[in-house]
């Protein structure tokens, strides 16, 4: 039966056309006067959500034209949510196509906006027979004919809310206004102070105090294909609402009565019942919940007008237009090959029938817990295909390795591959939790950006669902470059870090600021949490193998190495603005050797030689040089023997601290809450003195005085407690 109806809508669309380009074309409007626009109506009587993401499209005009009268017609029962904003000057009942436009035609509004993005012509003869001197809306289906500016809405990803104001901005670009001014703001709708006190008094008066916590769930949805199944949600409020002691309140319309006491009744919690309220008191009910459950429906829309966090089913909605807007919301969908679809029933409804309670579960656990309040995002339990790209340097890689291992709990039988760029190969080659290891090149060598081109052309071709950016955006070049980076690989979703706004464009973000406000662990961990995971292991990863063991303990047998020697690994690589002085190691190894006798194992890469030109020869130090002649996991075994580690700010530094090698960091420009090594050791000392230049993103620097104020005798002192601390 869907299927016919499906059809006779097309062919219903077809005749249609060919009737509405029959019409005489609209006058064209090829410039408007912005203090000629005295008044405006808008027209959105669909529901309530509909209503709810055209509200930054309606401040837009306002901020337009602010001297003109804004009046916006709408279905009576929608009118409460809205009289409390102060930027809408008259709100009209929609009473019919003949009686609402008689009432328009009275009113002479200068410009009529219908703000439907739909094929239905109801709205746009409404704005035709409203007489107004501009008439604007979107054209599609033919409709455009009764408008004398009509815009074709792009095929794009944006939000719904977001492709509406596209007919604002081309009203600004006719009106002289510079249409990039015209920015996107999430809908807020306020609640008035006499709502807020009526509701916390019914809520008392039903044993729901004001210091409860509250869990909202809606399971209605306009169309059946909508709604996710009655007996989950009740298995699902009962869950949450034992486990974070909150109070269950179910709400809906009086149609949906009959659906929500079949929930109530099967609840081992009984819950409180709120049907057949006006919208506003709805909201007013609404803004008092911890978190709203539900399907993609309207109160979905007003709960995140509200700033409430959602956890919301999508099974046939497109996923683009109608995911929530703002930061706290969760959507769990599945990827089925016929969704969208614009059914409004369905025989199979595999597409709400595959959303488990367990899923659901771990979701609203993200957001009862506040670990989803930076965060939005749409966790499809059906991603086959995740890429991660981690361009970072061996710290980076390492300290991601928690939010790997939970990424691969999550998703067991999911596909996951890894980007690195080539030097972090060794690292990752062989973990468990990855199944395919990409090395992406993004210097502008020549050579090297072919094969960088090649493994995007690579990665293109695996169709990825989702891809994720495990890196802080640290300017607006590199969020540029991670936003084409992701053009190029065409994921059907991206996620990310948020960095100081640069990240705007992921569909899941994170939120952070550059200076780091935490551990950098801590910020791979609530990007796998935005991803639906749990994580409980902060165990940081590091491989090392018989083998490797083996080939140090050879080569320091070759270098005069007995097993009673005490051995000191100095590692003096790292960026150029983070290593401390060569010439202070050196020092530092002379100094200490006379107190204590000592191995120095000085490691580092080979193009790290070249500073200590020189200085090997001179010293009278023990010193064993090992620069350029390990791998990553041979190094990480000669860490592992060591007594003591001294490095810089550099990834042997969290080596280290992952392996539980005593360490002495020397800490310069980088970000030292990010980054300390203390984070994740007890056995880390940090030595670090502010700058007031500091921190610093530069790769180079000539003063380095955040570092040549560490001297060595400070450096010394700690090394001797820490070798004295060891022996005993």
């Amino acid at each position: 039966m869907t299927d016919i109806k499906y059809g006779l809508k097309k062919i219903y669309l077809f005749f249609r056309g060919l009737f509405i380009r029959s019409l005489p074309d609209p006058p064209v409007v090829t410039k408007i006067e912005p203090q000629s626009v005295s008044s405006i109506v808008v027209i959105r009587t669909d529901r309530i959500g509909d209503v709810i993401v055209s509200l930054p499209a309606i401040k837009a005009l306002k901020d337009m034209y602010p001297k003109s009268r804004i009046a916006v017609v709408l279905r009576p029962e929608n009118m409460p949510i809205l009289k409390g904003i102060s930027w809408i000057d008259e709100l009209i009942p929609y009473e019919g196509l003949v009686r609402t436009a008689k009432i328009l035609r009275e009113k002479d509004f200068y410009m009529a906006v219908d703000l439907l993005m739909d094929y239905s012509l109801r709205s746009a003869i409404l704005a035709f027979l409203s007489k107004a001197k501009i008439t604007a809306g979107f054209d599609i289906e033919g409709r455009g004919r009764l408008f004398n500016l009509a815009l074709i809405p792009a095929a794009d990803k944006r939000r719904m809310g977001e492709r509406i104001l596209g007919l604002v901005r081309l009203l600004g670009r006719i009106s002289g206004i510079d249409a990039d001014n015209i920015r996107y703001l999430s809908p807020r709708i306020p609640i008035p102070e006499q709502d807020r006190r009526l509701v916390d008094e019914f809520l008392q008066k039903n044993g729901i105090g004001p210091n409860d916590i509250i869990l909202g769930i809606h399971p209605g949805g306009r169309y059946p294909s909508q709604r996710w199944m009655p007996e989950r949600f009740a298995e699902l409020a009962d869950k949450v609402s034992r486990r974070y002691g909150a109070r269950p309140v179910i709400i809906g319309s009086p149609e949906e009565k009959e659906l929500m006491e079949g929930i109530a009744s099967t609840m081992k919690i009984k819950p409180l019942l709120i049907s057949g309220f006006t919208l506003d008191k709805l909201a007013s009910v609404i803004a008092r919940m911890k978190i709203l459950v539900c399907n993609n429906s309207g109160p979905l829309h007003i709960a995140a007008a509200l700033g409430i966090q959602t956890l919301s089913t999508m099974g046939p909605t497109d996923p683009d237009l109608w995911q929530p807007d703002g930061e706290g919301h969760i959507v769990i969908r599945h990827g089925l090959p016929c969704a969208p679809c614009n059914y409004g029933t369905c025989k199979i409804h595999e597409c709400m029938r595959s959303i488990t309670v367990d899923e659901m579960e771990r979701a609203a656990d993200i957001l009862m817990k506040g670990t989803g309040r930076g965060a939005s995002a749409m966790i499809p339990g059906g991603f086959r295909n995740i890429l991660i790209i981690n361009l970072g340097g061996i710290g980076d890689i390492l300290l991601s390795t928690p939010a790997l291992k939970a990424i691969r709990n999550r998703y067991p039988d999911t596909r996951i591959s890894l980007a690195v760029v080539p030097r972090a190969y060794e690292i990752v080659k062989d973990m468990p939790y990855i199944d395919e290891v990409f090395l992406l090149d993004t210097s502008l060598c020549i050579g090297r950006l072919w094969d960088g081109i090649k493994t995007i052309a690579i990665l293109r071709t695996k169709r990825f669902d989702i891809a994720v950016n495990m890196r802080t955006l640290v300017s607006g070049i590199s969020a540029l470059k991670i936003r084409l980076l992701l053009g190029m690989i065409g994921p059907r979703m991206s996620a990310g870090r948020d960095t100081d706004g640069r990240g705007s464009f992921f569909d899941i973000k994170v939120h952070e600021t550059i200076l780091g406000e935490k551990c950098e662990i801590d910020y791979d961990i609530d990007m796998a949490r935005s991803l639906g995971a749990e994580v409980t292991d902060r165990t940081i990863d590091i491989r090392t193998g018989e083998a490797d063991t083996r080939n140090v303990e050879r080569m320091l047998k070759d270098s005069g190495v007995i097993p009673e020697d005490i051995l000191v690994n100095i590692h003096i690589g790292g960026k150029s603005s983070h290593q401390w002085p060569a010439g202070n190691y050196f020092e530092l190894m002379e100094k200490l050797n006379k107190e204590i006798s000592c191995k120095f194992l000085i490691t580092g890469s080979g193009k790290d030689r070249r500073n200590i030109n020189g200085l090997m020869e001179k010293s009278g130090a023990g010193i064993i040089d090992m620069m350029g002649r390990l791998t990553f996991r041979e190094l990480a075994a000669l860490i592992k023997m060591c007594r003591i580690c001294v490095c810089n700010d550099t990834g042997p530094m969290h080596v280290a601290a992952a392996l539980g090698t005593p360490l002495i960091a020397i800490f310069g420009p980088g970000y030292l809450k990010r980054f300390d090594p203390r984070n994740i050791s007890d056995k880390a000392v940090v030595l670090y003195k502010k700058a007031s230049c500091a921190p610093c993103d530069k790769p180079s620097c000539s003063s380095l005085k955040c570092l040549r104020s560490i001297t060595v005798q400070e450096v010394m002192d700690k090394c001797l407690e820490m070798l004295k601390a060891a022996k005993t």
